[in-house]
């Protein structure tokens, strides 16, 4: 169990430094200095306007943070795949 929890904080501060997470963190950082983004969001969420979510997804730091999102989401889809490979793989040892 110790092995597994070794493991665990390794991919834990691998994450950490890695490309994808540090230019996701890059990219929140210039959200939250982008007041008039900020304004806009908080306003979609009140009003659903059509036009206000255009001018959001037109945003350049929105739409960075985005991609870096979706890279994300998928590096981690990445890890699961290999994840319930590994266990799968285990389970037939077992």
């Amino acid at each position: 169990m110790e092995e597994l929890i070794e493991k665990v904080n390794n991919l834990k501060l691998a994450l950490e430094e890695s490309d994808i997470i540090l230019k996701i963190k890059e990219e929140n950082e210039k959200i939250e200095k982008d007041v008039e983004l900020l304004q806009d969001l908080e306003e979609y969420q009140k009003s659903h306007n059509p036009q206000l979510k255009e001018k959001i997804i037109q945003n350049k730091n929105f739409r960075e943070y985005k991609k870096r999102e979706t890279d994300c989401n998928l590096l981690i889809m990445d890890i699961n795949q290999r994840l319930k490979k590994e266990l799968n793989e285990k389970k037939g040892c077992i």
